[in-house]
């Protein structure tokens, strides 16, 4: 015996092996050896096992090595190996069990002789380069549980599979990438009820798929891809309780996904990419707990996806959806595919906002929404996604800025958001250092970025006048955090009051729905004027006034809240009011209160600003009364709001 498989053994097989001649087994797989089987490897009379699997051994085969008669076992697979197998193959070798030689370059005809082997378990000849017919006399080995003919140039004639339905033991056809064709006949459902591996893909065959398939109750793998099938999937499907494996992809199916798919649970993978299927996902898909790979690309699919489906929190290699013509929002289960490697739902007609529950995908690496209307922003809660490699939301509706947090995640090599209305400062590290690394074109309100962008500088951009000044958008050094600056203007009656009485409500106020303030200035300017300014966090939506009423020469008319978004407004300011009304520190009226004074964040979240009116109401020990400093209605001109009444009689 002689065994040194898995080892890091160099050089070649020595000439001398040959006089080891009571040698029974010689195994030296998963090696590193070069060179060819030596000629004295026919003197070894009483071998039984001959394996020189994955190594890198070339040439001929000696004649000899077939004439071995006590040979149960011969594996050359993945070698270099270019030979023809002798024609009388099957009567020298009568003991042979077991014959792998994929892998290779062998050549010229399967040799009919085979089938005197009669003992014969296993037959791969796959990835090779054997061509002719398929010998139609294979069924006379009755131990037959293997067959792998795959990736060879064999004739188009189907005709062996009639012979094989006599080998009662087979468990493992594989005859995929080859050169069949015509249709696939009936009888391939009697072949052995034991088979759990069935391969068909990458041949020529048409016709539809046969229901007789459906007498292979045991099927754990069944690959009929890249062929010409067409028709509909056969409801006889169904009886594959134990499949694990479907690949139809690439032909020319048509009709609905069977709902009948959702009884395969023990489905993994299931390909039906590039046909003609129309209609809508069956919402039994979801039955399909174990589902790790889902592609059902390039179709004619519509509707709505199914909460069941994307919420499948088994999908972990891939879920692919694209180039479809789905529509509808992308459901904010799509958070539940935590383990998602990969997800493309692009080229669709999916609408709303890109759900913030994105975040929640933490082993996405490729995510693609190209070719959709999403619109609102970019979630900032992308920031989490530390293992993205490939974003691409390129041709869609989306405004706002580009999270600045994009620019730390750690493994993004490539991101494309082309062709939206995005608009700010483009961030400088990460991946936008590299300006072949991303793509902005087409979204004309970017500005600063790398050099190589060719884009404009950003400018110190007013943002909107108000009562006493002018707000500014900034960037505050050295975390550089888009901040929004109140500059008051002194000139005007009554701003340095409103500076007072901003700085008064904000400095003891803190609520989730009240602008925050960051710092403030009081100070003096180059010319030696009184300079007095508020920093507050910047609020990416801007103000609800912009949303409610959009201004005529806008770019972007798309911006629509949703009744859902207007409620969630509704009580984000009816919470900051009564924060302020009744739990503060010190009791406050607002006194000015509309939307161009309630401004949302990046997640559409509403928050209270502009305090330059505010009215603190000071309470008297000895009286059941409050009371205010002053009396008369304040507000803007032509409107109060309702909290200004409210003031005057409390």
């Amino acid at each position: 015996m002689f065994q040194l498989g898995r080892n890091n053994l160099t050089g070649g097989i020595p000439t001398s092996l040959g006089n080891l001649s009571s040698l029974k087994i010689f195994s030296v797989a998963a090696n590193k050896l070069v060179g060819n089987i030596p000629n004295g490897i026919g003197h070894l009379k009483r071998l039984v096992l001959f394996t020189i699997t994955a190594n890198k051994i070339s040439g001929r085969i000696p004649s000899s090595l077939y004439n071995i008669s006590s040979l149960q076992t011969i594996s050359l697979s993945e070698n270099q190996l270019k030979d023809t197998l002798p024609a009388n193959i099957g009567l020298t070798l009568p003991n042979l069990k077991t014959l792998f030689f994929g892998g290779n370059e062998f050549s010229g005809p399967i040799p009919i002789s085979l089938c005197n082997a009669s003992q014969l378990q296993i037959l791969d000849l796959g990835i090779n380069n054997f061509l002719g017919l398929v010998p139609t006399n294979l069924g006379k080995l009755p131990n037959l549980h293997r067959l792998d003919l795959s990736n060879n140039y064999l004739g188009r004639s189907l005709d062996f599979l009639k012979s094989l339905t006599n080998c009662s033991k087979l468990d493992i056809l594989d005859v995929s990438t080859n050169q069949f064709g015509g249709v696939l006949p009936i009888l391939v459902g009697n072949l052995s009820t034991q088979l759990i591996g069935l391969f068909f893909g990458a041949n020529e065959i048409s016709g539809t798929i046969p229901v007789t398939l459906g007498n292979l109750v045991n099927l754990i793998a069944l690959g009929m891809e890249y062929n010409l099938f067409g028709g509909l999937i056969p409801t006889i499907f169904e009886k594959f309780h134990k499949i694990q494996a479907l690949a139809l992809n690439e032909n020319r199916l048509s009709g609905e996904i069977p709902t009948s798919i959702g009884n395969l649970s023990q489905l993994f993978l299931l390909d039906l990419h590039e046909n003609k299927f129309e209609g809508s996902i069956p919402p039994s898909v979801g039955n399909c707990q174990n589902l790790q790979h889902l592609d059902i690309s390039k179709n004619n699919l519509s509707g709505f996806i199914p909460p069941q489906l994307i919420g499948l929190s088994s999908l972990t290699t891939l879920l692919n959806l694209s180039h479809n013509s789905f529509t509808g929002k992308l459901p904010f289960e799509v958070g539940n595919l935590k383990n998602i490697y990969k997800l493309d739902i692009s080229e669709n007609n999916f609408s709303g906002e890109i759900p913030s529950s994105i975040g929640n995908c933490l082993s996405l690496e490729y995510l693609s929404l190209q070719g959709n209307s999403f619109e609102g922003s970019l979630p900032s809660s992308m920031a989490f996604l530390k293992g993205l490699q490939f974003f691409d939301v390129s041709r869609n509706n989306l405004s706002g800025s580009i999270p600045k947090r994009l620019e730390k995640l750690p493994f993004l090599k490539e991101l494309n958001i082309s062709f939206n209305d995005i608009e700010g400062e483009v961030p400088t590290e990460g991946v936008f250092k590299n300006s072949s690394a991303i793509s902005v074109i087409g979204n004309t309100k970017l500005c600063g970025g790398v050099p190589q962008l060719l884009l404009p500088p950003c400018p110190v951009e007013v943002m909107k006048p108000t009562n006493f000044g002018s707000v500014y958008k900034g960037v505050l050094h050295p975390e550089e955090r888009f901040v929004a600056v109140k500059v008051l203007n002194l000139q005007q009656k009554g701003a340095s009051k409103s500076f007072m009485a901003e700085c008064n409500v904000l400095r003891n106020t803190r609520h989730r729905n009240l602008v925050k303030i960051l710092t403030c200035c009081l100070s003096m300017d180059y010319s030696g004027n009184q300079f007095k300014a508020l920093v507050f966090e910047f609020m990416t939506n801007g103000s609800l006034d912009s949303w409610l009423y959009p201004k005529i020469d806008r770019e972007d008319q798309s911006r629509v809240l949703s009744l859902l978004q207007r409620l969630n407004i509704a009580i984000d300011v009816a919470y900051a009011l009564d924060y302020l009304h009744n739990y503060s520190v010190q009791p406050i009226i607002h006194c000015d209160l509309k939307p161009s004074n309630i401004l949302l964040d990046n997640d559409m979240v509403a928050h209270v600003s502009d305090f330059g009116l505010a009215r603190l109401l000071s309470t008297v020990t000895n009286s059941s009364h409050k009371q205010t400093s002053t009396i008369g209605i304040k507000g803007s001109i032509g409107y109060a709001a309702p909290g200004n009444y409210l003031s005057n009689f409390v």
